[in-house]
């Protein structure tokens, strides 16, 4: 027998996270020219498959719900544009989920809590502002012209003495006072597109016994505005280069360099160690640690619908495969749905995507009935595929056959990279 959820059940413990970006809903009149602008891509007329490709790049990573999967069952010709145009939108909403949204506002004498609101309403960022209250209440007068969020919000703090805790719940600024002695957070942050990157400590180890161990290592804790979803984050070793105060370059460890942690669900900040070799001793400080920002995020999502009715259907949406296996009833009123993802391209093995799946959004729906997901747990049975198991508990005597599983999914996984450089670590 199952047990049934109560408060005490780790398998029933999961807090809802907060809503993903939603994926734009296309008018019918979009919908129905991209089915047309389809069909002409397999004409024969070059220029007219030309012009289609084109035209339908022009409307946007918004259509990318609404492309047919190349399959073998369509021309080469098709599979062909309908694969390139997916690349490029994909490429062009990673370009735009990770682009930085500069505002220019001002305030004058209104209360922090109120500015960092304003602040994330500017820039596109549901925010939940809480904390000391004391800190909340202090007013300030700000100018700010052609900011980020996280410029702005350091701002703010700065000019009311106060701080962030850094793991709050993402969508949260957890504001508290800042500690004696502690530098402003406009001082301590590096601003790379919608990234905060913060220097917090370093570490200098030399080994006695054998030198080729010494070491050097950069704390780093990385946050990201509201609005994304990581799934992972890595500095590519062969971009970071570390120079002294001298233009001299740190040494690099031996072996191969990938510092990487994966962002389990909800979580709003990490923090991520740089590797480095020991300098000699006469250096002073790091003056420039230059590298790159690797980046896995889930791209905009959308609900998709299957009946409890249709085991061992398959369908497709974006770069995912979603397989119904199985629904059975575990315990009295108490039913398991099983589903099989199969993620195309996932570059970097699925252990990389497996919290994603934990941010799992799920329900049934049935007419105005909605059951939300009870619990949630997930395997990696082979490559690229991840198994999913859902509980979900019905009122007595209801027949599951009668319910959607409606589930909130990405359009696909976007990867990119982003250049940073940060100056006077001392």
């Amino acid at each position: 027998a199952v047990e049934r959820p109560n408060a005490r059940s780790a398998l029933y413990a999961q807090e809802p996270s907060e809503p993903a970006t939603a994926a734009p809903q296309l008018d019918d009149d979009t919908a129905l020219r991209v089915r047309l602008l389809v069909r002409r891509l397999d004409s024969d007329l070059l220029a007219e498959r030309e012009q289609a490709e084109k035209d339908l790049i022009a409307l946007g990573p918004a259509i990318l719900p609404q492309l047919p999967k190349p399959d073998e069952t369509m021309s080469a010709e098709l599979q062909t544009r309908l694969q390139r145009i997916r690349t490029t939108l994909l490429a062009a909403q990673t370009k735009s989920l990770t682009a930085v949204r500069r505002v220019s506002l001002s305030f004058e004498d209104q209360p922090l809590k109120e500015v960092l609101e304003k602040i994330g309403q500017a820039t596109g960022n549901e925010v939940v502002v809480e904390g000391v209250l004391s800190v909340l209440q202090r007013k300030l007068s700000l100018e700010l012209e052609e900011v980020s969020f996280w410029e702005a919000v350091d701002r703010a703090l700065d000019a009311c003495m106060a701080d962030l805790y850094p793991y709050a719940p993402v969508g949260t600024l957890r504001v508290v006072e800042r500690q004696p002695g502690q530098l402003a957070r406009s001082r301590r942050g590096v601003y790379v597109e919608a990234f905060r990157l913060e220097p917090t400590q370093v570490i200098a180890a030399r080994n006695l016994a054998n030198p080729g161990n010494n070491s050097l290592r950069v704390d780093l804790q990385i946050a990201w505005e509201p609005r994304l979803r990581p799934i992972n984050l890595w500095l590519p070793g062969e971009s970071l280069e570390a120079i002294d105060e001298q233009e001299g370059t740190f040494p690099k460890p031996g072996g191969s360099i990938r510092p990487e942690i994966p962002v389990a669900a909800g979580v709003a900040a990490v923090e991520l160690t740089v590797p480095l070799g020991l300098p000699p001793r006469r250096t002073l400080q790091i003056a420039k640690l230059k590298g790159e920002l690797g980046i896995l995020l889930s791209g905009n999502y959308e609900d998709v619908r299957l009946s409890l009715r249709s085991i061992g259907k398959t369908i497709t949406h974006g770069d995912t495969q979603l397989t119904l296996q199985n629904v059975r009833e575990a315990d009295e009123d108490v039913y398991e749905v099983a589903l099989l993802i199969r993620m195309k391209n996932a570059q970097d093995g699925m252990e990389s995507h497996f919290d994603w799946v934990s941010d799992f959004q799920a329900h049934l729906e049935a007419g105005d009935r909605r059951v939300e997901l009870a619990g949630l747990e997930s395997t990696l049975p082979e490559p690229n595929t991840i198994a999913a198991t859902g509980v979900f508990v019905l009122e007595p005597n209801e027949a599951i056959e009668q319910y959607d599983l409606v589930i909130r999914m990405p359009t696909g996984l976007l990867k990119t990279t982003i250049p940073f450089e940060i100056r006077a670590i001392d």
